[in-house]
């Protein structure tokens, strides 16, 4: 957390000497910041997942020299003078954590650090990389969107295509089967559906198209798919292709957030009022928050859900879905559970860009 101690912290801490966060990520147990001229990282670094060319923990923030911007006048963290030059500008670039690996997106190339078991970093092989590599496969085209489940990857091109990777065990890459690929592999049931969004949870993955339909696929167990009985496997629960969740059709679905085991969904109906929804077996009713602000982010962690609205404000929700079929109730704002964020997430799929 960049607290410089590895013990818990129960209230907010701030982390001094970072100026101009433009951005930051959080993974199982790595945290980043973003800057307008550096990347910085601390927490746990078992798997290289840092991306500091070790296996070294860190307990505060330290850049990553891959993204460093080096200026005339010398190293700089989001402020000073000079002319600055880079392949790989620190201002160009996004991030999208795993439990033990990351990826980044800069100028529509795709990299990737951390465990390789599972062939998750899509190099065609399981090994592990200490710092950011370029993923050759997509070298030639030009990517948008990135995403990290559990132990699976995957990404949107321009051209809308979805190649994802890595961990298949529950049907997590929506290929039709359940076999590990180390190699990006294209979503052919997704080719012509315009896809704009994509989040991953623990074993399972989302997409959101264009027109707001929303697909589901991978291990559906706890409800995390919003998916009908029939649109699962019996004996394992899973939906190994992507399927429409028509539970939310004409909702109007504009952003989605996957946590471990359970789904956040954001709806605008025809008057403008955005709905809060998510999905999960576990609790015995659909909440759904009614608000006119806009939505700045939505963050989901393996059992906490957070939204934060353009005034910044940030809330909390525990919704779920019951039987798959959506029952409206007005819900509301608490803070009853912040102290659980602290816990180790596994795919929180967490960036918050300002």
């Amino acid at each position: 957390m960049g607290t410089k101690t590895a013990q818990p912290v129960d209230t907010p801490y701030r982390v001094d000497k970072i100026v101009s966060v433009r951005g930051i990520a959080c993974g199982g147990c790595q945290s980043f910041i973003l800057t307008k001229m550096n990347v910085l990282a601390c927490g746990s670094n078992v798997a290289g997942q840092l991306g500091m060319g070790d296996r070294i923990d860190r307990t505060s923030f330290e850049y990553i020299s891959f993204f460093r911007k080096v200026c005339a006048s010398g190293p700089i963290a989001g402020a000073g003078s000079g002319s600055c030059s880079d392949s790989t500008s620190p201002e160009d670039v996004e991030l999208s954590c795993g439990m033990y690996h990351t990826l980044a997106l800069s100028r529509g190339r795709v990299y990737s650090w951390g465990i390789g078991d599972d062939g998750r970093l899509g190099h065609g092989d399981h090994e592990s990389h200490l710092v950011p590599t370029l993923i050759n496969a997509l070298k030639d085209t030009t990517v948008t969107v990135i995403a990290c489940g559990g132990s699976h990857s995957g990404v949107v091109t321009v051209h809308g295509d979805v190649f994802t990777w890595g961990s298949g065990s529950l049907g997590q890459l929506g290929l039709g089967k359940t076999r590990s690929r180390s190699l990006p592999s294209r979503v052919r049931v997704l080719q012509d559906a315009e896809v704009t969004q994509l989040s991953f949870g623990e074993w399972h993955s989302m997409a959101l198209c264009r027109d707001g339909t929303l697909y589901a696929w991978g291990f559906g167990e706890e409800g995390q798919l919003g998916l009908p009985d029939e649109d699962l496997e019996p004996t394992r629960r899973v939906a190994l292709l992507p399927v429409p969740v028509h539970a939310l059709s004409g909702t109007g679905a504009t952003m989605v957030s996957c946590g471990g085991s359970h789904t956040f969904v954001v709806t605008v109906q025809e008057n403008r009022r955005q709905q809060f929804v998510q999905m999960h077996r576990r609790a015995s009713q659909l909440n759904i928050q009614h608000e006119e602000q806009r939505l700045a982010a939505i963050t989901s962690g393996r059992r906490l859900s957070r939204r934060m609205t353009c005034e910044r404000r940030v809330l909390d929700r525990t919704q779920s879905m019951q039987g798959h079929k959506p029952r409206q109730k007005l819900g509301s704002a608490t803070g009853r559970r912040c102290k659980s964020a602290r816990r180790a997430d596994p795919c929180p799929n967490v960036f918050l860009q300002q």
